[in-house]
């Protein structure tokens, strides 16, 4: 066998924790006959040592280091006996006294063992001995990636584990193995920059944009789950917003927004947006059981010209959305105010309260309570519009319909009216139709 398959028996060993299998490979190779055949070529040796190396007398200066290692041990000074053991290129010996003369000793004599003999699988034993795992994931090859994670899999702890596998991916990525790189940030629960080197691969590829995506978003989804991570992950919010658009296009509004739900951390403005624009949009395929999605702008309370000034938006800090005489969406529809609703428009006010109430029973979950909260801001919203003389005739008018339809227990009919409101006024109703919307489904679930 020769010298090289010799090293990589005993690497493979390393590698696996077989230290009984490389110690016997390492006795195959006959390391400690050859040492004692180089006696001539090690450090300097004590005069009597040498003098009688130089005219050939080998037993004697074998005998004359037998005894100043003895001497040594014999009065416990085992660093002197280590010392003469490694000037005699007894490295065996001198590995064996020095396990006697305590650990310290023994990694320094470790230590000077292994810079005489550097051999390729001596840095991992360093990097073991040392605990200096990140001078391992520094200096290897990047060719022999798979060996090094092999390593850190088997010899490093939690505590290491993350930062070592992010060391070795971005050494990777540099040398421009993008697909070692990204395994290695598996490895590591890095979501956002596997994710980012899932996403380049996307924009090379050559095959169907839709399904790739749809294989990027699997990994991509898979792993956040997988490590649990709270934290944000641009890269991840950026590839689910492109496909939750890419769904919301297909009219996929309820898949798409479950899809912008499993982003995890605070919601980037991409994901803010699109969630709100779907939850909103008052279509039927957007699922009623999804807490309302915070509103993804600053208000602005804008006046005609020579209109007294009212709160701005950054008043309204402190009382949700600022006062109810000035902001349509201020309070709920138990605080706004109706005292200058027409006679007339009185019936909307009494059904939609009794559609409210009715529905109230259902919020037993926070979600469902957020909901119905929401709900009664809505229509708050639309009952002070109602105050103010805001709302359209013809719209008016469509609501008295649908409240006769719902007061007479006519779901349908109701939902059918709310429906060509949607269609027809959604720029100025959008924001109470989908509160109706919510209120009339949960109503005719109940029978």
């Amino acid at each position: 066998m020769d010298l090289a398959m010799q090293e990589d028996d005993i690497q493979r060993a390393i590698f696996v924790s077989n230290y009984e299998g490389a110690v016997d490979a390492i006795a195959r190779s006959n390391h400690d006959h050859n040492h004692k055949l180089e006696l001539t070529d090690r450090a300097p040796q004590e005069d009597d040592i040498r003098r009688a190396i130089f005219v050939g007398n080998y037993e004697g200066a074998i005998n004359n280091t037998e005894d100043d290692i003895q001497r040594a041990i014999f009065v416990g000074n085992y660093e002197g006996a280590v010392d003469t053991c490694l000037k005699a290129g007894r490295l065996a010996d001198a590995l064996l006294v020095a396990n006697i003369g305590g650990p310290e000793l023994f990694k320094r004599t470790m230590q000077r063992y292994m810079r005489r003999n550097p051999r390729p699988y001596m840095a991992v034993i360093s990097a073991m001995v040392d605990g200096d795992y990140m001078s391992l994931v520094k200096t290897r090859p990047v060719a022999q990636w798979r060996e090094t994670l092999a390593v850190l899999a088997t010899y490093t702890g939690a505590e290491q584990w993350a930062s070592l596998c992010d060391a070795l991916a971005s050494r990777l990525g540099q040398t421009g193995m993008a697909h070692a790189a990204s395994l290695c940030y598996i490895c590591a629960g890095n979501v956002d920059q596997a994710v980012a080197y899932w996403s380049k691969g996307l924009r090379s590829s050559a095959g169907s944009g839709v399904e790739c995506l749809q294989a990027v978003i699997e990994k991509s989804v898979v792993l956040g789950l997988a490590t649990n991570t709270a934290a944000a992950s641009s890269s991840l919010a950026d590839i689910v917003t492109t496909y939750a658009g890419t769904l919301a296009t297909q009219g996929r509004l309820g898949a798409a927004l479950r899809y912008l739900e499993m982003v995890p951390g605070e919601a980037s403005t991409s994901v803010a947006v699109l969630k709100d624009r779907i939850y909103r949009s008052g279509a039927p395929s957007v699922p009623t059981d999804v807490a309302a999605p915070p509103f993804p702008f600053q208000l602005e309370n804008v006046q005609p010209s020579g209109q007294p000034a009212t709160p701005s938006a950054g008043q309204y800090g402190s009382n949700a959305f600022g006062a109810a005489a000035a902001n349509p969406y201020a309070g709920h529809m138990a605080t706004a105010d109706v005292s200058k609703v027409p006679g007339e428009q009185q019936a909307v006010l009494g059904s939609l309260n009794n559609l409210f109430n009715a529905c109230m029973p259902l919020a037993n979950t926070p979600a469902r309570k957020r909901e119905m909260d929401d709900n009664s801001r809505r229509l708050g919203g639309l009952f002070w519009k109602l105050n103010e003389g805001q709302v359209a005739s013809h719209v008016v008018a469509k609501l008295l319909q649908m409240c006769a339809a719902l007061d007479a227990g006519n779901w349908p009919a109701a939902q059918h009216l709310q429906v060509e409101l949607t269609a027809s006024d959604w720029d100025e109703c959008g924001t109470w139709l989908t509160a109706l919307k919510r209120l009339i489904k949960i109503r005719q679930s109940m029978g």
